[in-house]
């Protein structure tokens, strides 16, 4: 029927590689900051992130993501691209981070091999693309259960 929508024939919830969902590692909500100049890439993890019960914010380029990180927003990591538009790559936004947001572990993804090279030496989690929603999943809720770990032993 033209102009109207049939709610039973509605697409599902993308979920990537088939495998069963578990859930975010505690009751409270986290929050993911999502950097990818590559939309359909941007959409699809998010997406990903959110059928998992994460919030997510999405920006294109790390100079949108700065832009969050200096927001009330509350951000619990950041899974961010090397090579985007603007004025910094994802490696410059990781290294601001530590500086302005030292508390908030990142991710970085990346097709270039030699960002891997970067990411080793300094110590920060690399997922080369093309690569498994799962993994970058199963990596999230490592670092967000090492958090509250850390969080519940100083509180």
């Amino acid at each position: 029927m033209l102009g109207s929508i049939d709610l039973k024939k509605q697409p599902r919830p993308i979920v990537p590689d088939n495998k069963a969902v578990s859930p975010m590692p505690s009751a409270r909500f986290h929050h993911i900051l999502v950097v990818e100049d590559d939309v359909s890439l941007r959409f699809t993890l998010a997406e990903w992130l959110r059928h998992l019960h994460y919030v997510v914010y999405e920006t294109a380029n790390a100079d949108e993501a700065k832009i969050i990180l200096a927001s009330p927003l509350p951000v619990d990591l950041v899974v961010t691209d090397v090579d985007m538009p603007g004025s910094m790559s994802g490696l410059d936004l990781v290294d601001n981070m530590r500086h302005a947001a030292p508390g908030i572990p990142a991710i970085v993804v990346s097709g270039n091999s030699v960002a891997h090279q970067i990411t080793k030496a300094k110590g920060i989690p690399f997922f080369q693309k093309p690569y498994s929603f799962d993994k970058i999943a199963t990596a999230i809720g490592t670092f967000i259960t090492k958090n509250n770990t850390e969080e519940s032993d100083h509180g």
